[in-house]
């Protein structure tokens, strides 16, 4: 396998590795159109190009992209852009490194955000339990990791299938 490094060509403050084996790439139909499903459109990085980025975006056929809010100023920022710009979207959420950072009350202001701007969240998110890098305790994580789940539940992103099915407290707390 050979392993090349170049940049994305829409988003050039990226680098990525790609590794693939010497073959033929399949090569898709020049009517294809993508979604991004995972960026932080909020981040620095972008502040000084953001609509660069997003023509370039636009020319590689990324028709919708998916900007995702960490904390609650990142989700605050990624409806704004979600509401400013068409064919982007956000997620509102908390990362669970951050979870410790919060009140039980700021899912209040998500709950209030997504009641704003229904259209314009997508998902609950970023949200789970990360024990790799043990930056917040776990028992806190999945406290947390509960409520972000009430969050999206009231939101309407989940289905009654997932919460008839209840979760024993004593594997949440």
């Amino acid at each position: 396998m050979a392993a090349t490094s170049k940049p994305l060509s829409f988003l050039p403050h990226i680098e990525y590795a790609v590794t693939r084996k010497q073959q033929k790439l399949p090569q898709l139909p020049a009517q294809s159109s993508y979604i991004d499903s995972h960026c932080h459109l909020d981040m620095e990085a972008y502040q000084q190009d953001l609509d660069q980025v997003l023509t370039r975006a636009k020319q590689a056929n990324i028709v919708n992209i998916i900007t995702i809010g960490i904390d609650l100023a990142s989700s605050v920022k990624a409806v704004e852009l979600a509401v400013r710009y068409p064919g982007i979207f956000a997620t509102i959420g908390i990362h669970p490194h951050d979870v410790e950072n919060i009140g039980f009350s700021d899912y209040d202001l998500l709950q209030k955000l997504y009641d704003k701007s229904p259209e314009q969240i997508k998902a609950v998110g970023e949200i789970g339990l990360d024990y790799f890098k043990n930056y917040t305790d776990h028992r806190i994580q999945r406290r947390h990791f509960a409520r972000q789940l009430e969050l999206a539940n009231s939101c309407g992103f989940l289905s009654s299938s997932i919460t008839a099915t209840p979760i024993p407290t004593a594997t949440i707390f």
